[in-house]
């Protein structure tokens, strides 16, 4: 057990606190149930154009591949150490209308440092002509597992006398951190960070994860616990218990018995600032809120680093916009292998402002239809077919479902319908009223296996005047 820590609340006192956990939130993004686990945690895309030597996937078509390759990041702590695998796949294209050569594909995976750790090259000699004739391709399926590896970089160009020449490539980072922003309002028991207003926090408090260079992973649960009742005649205790699992549980008890009165004093507050658990072997961490002795029951809320929907990529992840300006903003969702993309049930995108969202857009696969939560019922509203000419708005922003597309990416791992991967692309407005913020970007998902992964930070919009 742990009594409240002695520093001032946020967002009254303490606002350079707020600001550095904020900032650490964002390192963590861009730098983002069982004990043990191996799933996929990123699934990247990439397509390399390097004149007479491309590197993607399907068929080549005016220069270029007309798919991308894939790359995927597994994690594994079965060892008690966590180990990452990169799998790279797609096919080396020779490019030439007028005569034979050969380009080569060299992958490098990086440590957290930027240093090589390893190397893989492969290349196609071929005569030329068409690029889809089976002469002209060569398939590329390449793993590397390492606990210092971090990032890949592909590289792909035409070689000549054993030489380079304009060769193109990119890097593709791995996500190292992600965070999952948490507002519980529960009777007297709420959770939370910032000011208490209207019977809940106005910010949410996060729980984190954030991988470490020496094959650990370290949980973070960071916010506030407040005792929420006006009553000063025998006020009741809220507990909140977060237990961070590996083969066993272990939690970490936090408690606040305060005198009640206003949520917004000090005493009323426990600052957990943060709570943290470090492992080989964590996966998954779980938080329960609830006021002792009461019948109201805990809230209980569990996250895991791997979604069990799959995982996720938004772009640009730091969106800067004007007020009144258009930004096509990017939602790709990976459903874990065999499955694909239909067999998604819903994906959610939400801007928030603290613990309210100033957008919040829901896309369904059953039926291809889009709609908005309505600010004043709290209910989505009606849903309209994508491309349609609806514009669905709330009091911050606008969304035109005219420019709205969705449809399946290309790569080794399934085209068209059998494609795991899907891309939502939404030509997002916002209004003045939302300028000189900026917000948090959350997504989510749910599929027809009724998987459902919460809300995790995907990126910021900052809206300028």
């Amino acid at each position: 057990m742990k009594s409240p820590l002695n520093r001032p609340p946020i967002g009254r006192s303490s606002t350079t606190a707020r600001v550095s956990r904020f900032a650490l939130l964002v390192l963590l993004l861009f730098v983002v149930s069982s004990t043990a686990f191996a799933v996929i945690v990123q699934t990247s895309t990439r397509k390399l154009n390097a004149g007479r030597a491309d590197f993607g996937s399907g068929n080549h078509s005016f220069g270029s591949p007309e798919g991308s390759a894939s790359i995927t990041f597994d994690w594994n702590n079965g060892t008690g150490q966590l180990v990452s695998t990169a799998r790279v796949r797609g096919t080396i294209y020779w490019d030439s209308l007028f005569g034979g050569g050969c380009a080569r594909l060299t992958i490098n995976f990086l440590n957290s440092g930027g240093t090589v750790i390893n190397t893989v090259t492969r290349t196609e000699c071929g005569s030329g002509g068409d690029a889809n004739n089976s002469d002209n391709q060569t398939n590329v399926d390449v793993s590397f597992s390492s606990i210092n590896l971090f990032n890949v970089t592909l590289r792909v160009a035409e070689i000549q006398g054993g030489q380079e020449v304009s060769p193109q490539s990119t890097t593709v980072g791995q996500t190292s951190g992600k965070s999952f922003g948490v507002t519980i309002d529960n009777g007297t028991a709420d959770f939370g960070e910032g000011d208490h207003h209207f019977g809940h926090p106005d910010n949410p408090g996060f729980v984190s994860f954030q991988r470490n260079t020496n094959a650990t992973l370290t949980g973070f649960v960071d916010g506030i616990l407040y005792l929420d009742t006006l009553s000063t005649s025998s006020p009741p205790c809220v507990e909140m218990d977060n237990d961070f699992k590996t083969s066993v549980s272990h939690i970490h008890t936090w408690i606040n018995c305060g005198p009640g009165g206003d949520a917004n004093n000090g005493a009323n507050e426990t600052f957990i600032s943060p709570d943290s658990f470090t492992s080989g072997s964590l996966s998954t961490i779980a938080i329960s809120v609830f006021t002792r002795g009461s019948n109201v029951l805990p809230v209980n809320k569990e996250f895991g680093f791997a979604g069990a929907a799959g995982d996720f990529n938004v772009e640009p992840g730091q969106s800067n916009v004007k007020a009144n300006d258009v930004t096509n903003y990017a939602f790709t969702w990976a459903v874990p292998e065999p499955l694909n993309w239909h067999n998604l049930d819903t994906l959610e995108l939400r801007v928030m402002d603290g613990s309210s969202p100033i957008l919040d857009v829901r896309f369904r696969e059953a039926g291809n239809v889009v709609s908005v939560r309505n600010e004043a019922t709290g209910e989505f509203g009606p849903e309209f077919p994508v491309g349609s000419n609806a514009r669905l708005q709330t009091r911050y922003a606008t969304l035109d479902l005219g420019g709205t597309t969705v449809g399946p990416v290309t790569t080794p791992l399934g085209t068209g319908p059998n494609s795991p991967i899907v891309q939502l692309v939404l030509p997002l407005r916002f209004k003045p009223s939302a300028a000189g913020k900026t917000y948090l970007v959350d997504v989510a998902a749910t599929d027809d296996l009724g998987h459902q992964d919460p809300f995790a930070v995907a990126g910021t919009i900052t809206v300028a005047k």
